[in-house]
């Protein structure tokens, strides 16, 4: 029953680890594409434009650049948010993969 529970949380673990890894690969697409853009806006003199929902709209250089750098701030702070979690979990799931290993062990030498 011990086994079983550890078997639950192991694998409740390895979900939010999958999960978390998944997560942290969109949002560094997301903030290697906003650095191109800032990239891009340091670059030119416009004019610069932005989608909102479905149209293009123009914007100044400043504003996008600020508007930008925003956005790649809330990113980074998300990202570091992200791998604190992951780092949080990793050595729990480390625990709960050698526990599980050597329940198992226990048994099978007993049984």
């Amino acid at each position: 029953d011990d086994l079983k529970l550890q078997v639950q949380e192991f694998q409740n673990v390895q979900a939010q680890l999958q999960m978390l890894g998944m997560q942290l690969q969109q949002l560094n697409v997301q903030e290697s594409e906003t650095q191109k853009a800032l990239d891009e806006i340091d670059k030119g003199n416009g004019p610069f434009y932005r989608f909102v929902s479905n149209i293009l709209v123009e914007k100044e250089k400043e504003t996008l650049n600020k508007e930008l750098t925003d956005e790649k701030d809330t990113i980074s702070l998300r990202v570091s948010s992200f791998k604190k979690q992951e780092d949080r979990l990793k050595p729990r799931f480390d625990e709960l993969r050698k526990r599980i290993e050597e329940t198992a062990k226990q048994m099978k030498q007993s049984g």
